[in-house]
């Protein structure tokens, strides 16, 4: 994940301090410890490069926004979806938090604004796919 925010610890220093340290290093061990019977996921799709939700802007020059790409969803997913595994055989319940679209301007001299939703159906399928891929595999296994 090349993710930049200062919730997940981006000191402005650069991108060693990138989301996907931040979960491998902090999330899923915290987790495996925890050893849930379930894991809830609350996906916020909003994230993404582009979407009107991400925080695209500067400050001090320096990028705000999560700019999370499709497969930045899908690792996210299959990690927490191997923690399920040895947790709680398995069981993710997910659910949509938040993904809007980009603002495009429609044709015309109106100036209106409409969402594409392009963004959001694409994250959404990479964490479904990650799902079903991670249900899949376990069957093979068994």
């Amino acid at each position: 994940l090349r993710s930049r925010s200062a919730a997940w610890g981006w000191d402005g220093g650069g991108m060693e301090r990138d989301l996907s340290s931040q979960i491998r290093d902090r999330l899923l061990p915290s987790l495996r410890s925890y050893n849930p019977d379930l894991i809830l996921l609350s996906m916020g799709f909003d994230g993404a490069g582009g979407d009107v939700g991400n925080i695209n802007i500067y400050l001090d020059s320096h990028p705000a926004g999560l700019d999370l790409r499709t497969e930045d969803y899908e690792w996210a997913t299959e990690q927490v979806g191997l923690v399920a595994d040895m947790c709680c055989d398995g069981r993710i319940v997910s659910v949509l938090e938040g993904g809007y679209g980009a603002r495009e301007r429609k044709a015309g001299p109106t100036g209106v604004y409409s969402l594409n939703r392009d963004i959001l159906a694409t994250c959404a399928c990479a964490h479904l796919r990650a799902l079903v891929g991670y249900d899949v595999k376990v069957a093979q296994r068994s």
